[in-house]
């Protein structure tokens, strides 16, 4: 198995189930992994053989600063599917999003949600 990842993305989101979350946002963190067999990529040396990370980025980008969502999982699931879409030589997206400042009434470090899907899924 050959996996590329990008790790601790930082996007401004207005996501939530509650309206103060999505009226004032916050940051969310992604890992992001994209498992595609990249040994043309790496037999070549080329940028252009190869899943090109900045346009990963501008996938989860386009997700998370778009219209407001209310859960993580929506996040995680919709920005796995994305890269499924935009890059049909990736067979298995594994994203997982961190939301810091989830309201849950007490100290916490946040909440996560992790997405992992592959063509056959």
């Amino acid at each position: 198995m050959r996996k590329i990842a990008l790790r601790g993305l930082v996007f401004y989101g207005r996501h939530g189930a509650y309206r103060h979350e999505r009226g004032l946002g916050q940051p969310f963190y992604v890992d992001i992994e994209i498992v595609y067999d990249f040994r043309g990529a790496a037999g070549t040396d080329a940028v252009e053989d190869a899943v090109d990370y900045r346009h990963v980025y501008r996938t989860a980008r386009e997700i998370f600063e778009g219209p407001s969502l209310h859960l993580v999982e929506t996040l995680a699931e919709r920005t796995a599917q994305a890269i499924l879409a935009r890059f049909p030589e990736a067979t298995r997206a594994l994203v997982h999003v961190r939301k810091p400042h989830a309201p849950l009434g007490g100290p916490a470090e946040g909440v996560e949600a992790l997405a992992e899907i592959g063509r056959d899924d």
